[in-house]
């Protein structure tokens, strides 16, 4: 679990730097951090054993993950294609 917590503190600065470009109407590097973000959530289940594991992960883990998806495709859509 500990493993798990430093991979969510390590997206955090990043996500913060998201967040504040989308802000500012910056999109396009902020796109690149929520997409990578989408897989925090798959490396920390990974960690703790994966679907069947050891470690039973918060339900707030997987809700990060569909959190990401959908800022990620907002975010996206503001770029258009």
């Amino acid at each position: 679990m500990r493993s798990c917590l430093q991979l969510y503190a390590g997206a955090v600065p990043a996500l913060e730097w998201a967040a504040r470009s989308v802000s500012a109407g910056r999109y396009r590097g902020a796109r690149e951090v929520l997409q990578s973000a989408q897989y925090v959530s798959l490396g920390c289940e990974g960690m703790a054993g994966g679907g069947g594991g050891a470690a039973a992960l918060p339900r707030e883990n997987e809700r990060f993950s569909v959190m990401a998806i959908v800022a990620h495709a907002v975010v996206a859509s503001m770029l258009g294609p």
